[in-house]
C-alpha cells in the first residue's frame, strides 16, 4: 500500500488477505492478454480502498482527500453556495 493518510473506509489487513489472491490473480489474467506486456502500475489495494471511500462517503464534497488543492476548495464552496438557491 501506497504511503498516505488511512481513512475510516480502508480495509484492514485481515480483510485485505482475503481479498487479495482474488484480485491478483483477476490482475493477472488481464496482465497475460496486454499486448505491450507492461506491468501494472497501480496498487490493487489503493485502488480498492479507493472503491470503498466512494461507497462510504458518496463523495461529498466536505469527505473529498486533502489532496484537493485550494483552487478546487473555493470552487466548491461557490458550487455549493449555487445549489442551495
Amino acid at each position: 500500500m501506497s504511503e498516505r493518510k488511512l481513512y475510516p473506509s480502508d480495509l484492514s489487513d485481515a480483510r485485505w488477505a482475503l481479498i487479495e489472491p482474488t484480485l491478483a490473480a483477476w490482475r493477472k489474467a488481464r496482465l497475460d492478454r496486454r499486448p505491450t506486456g507492461q506491468p501494472a502500475k497501480v496498487d490493487l489495494r489503493d485502488v480498492f480502498n479507493a472503491l470503498l471511500y466512494v461507497n462510504r462517503t458518496g463523495i461529498l464534497w466536505k469527505y473529498l482527500p486533502r489532496l484537493v488543492s485550494q483552487r478546487d476548495e473555493h470552487d466548491g464552496a461557490h458550487i455549493e453556495q449555487t445549489n442551495q438557491i
